[in-house]
């Protein structure tokens, strides 16, 4: 860890359950345990490249702020992530 004060969580996640409700849960269910020499972690190169278009806002008023007036003519949502044994590139 970089900060003193950051934890780490490695966790079977469930699709039903939001991120906060399986902190929640762990932490209540877990005796704290520190990693010691002999443990290994593993975890698989993650990478993600996703672009959603978002039809249904193109057309709308912007009804405040410094843009009010104007429209959307493109919405689109990127995300590009890698995760690896090296570190992570958002």
């Amino acid at each position: 860890m970089k900060q003193a004060n950051e934890e780490l969580y490695l966790v079977m996640g469930s699709r039903d359950k939001l991120p906060q409700e399986i902190a929640a849960l762990t932490q209540a269910n877990h005796a704290e345990q520190a990693l010691n020499s002999q443990d290994k972690f593993e975890m698989p190169v993650v990478e993600l490249d996703v672009e959603r278009n978002y039809q249904e806002l193109v057309g709308a008023r912007v009804k405040s702020g410094n843009l009010l007036g104007y429209f959307i003519a493109v919405m689109v949502e990127k995300i590009k992530f890698k995760i690896d044994e090296v570190g992570a590139k958002v």
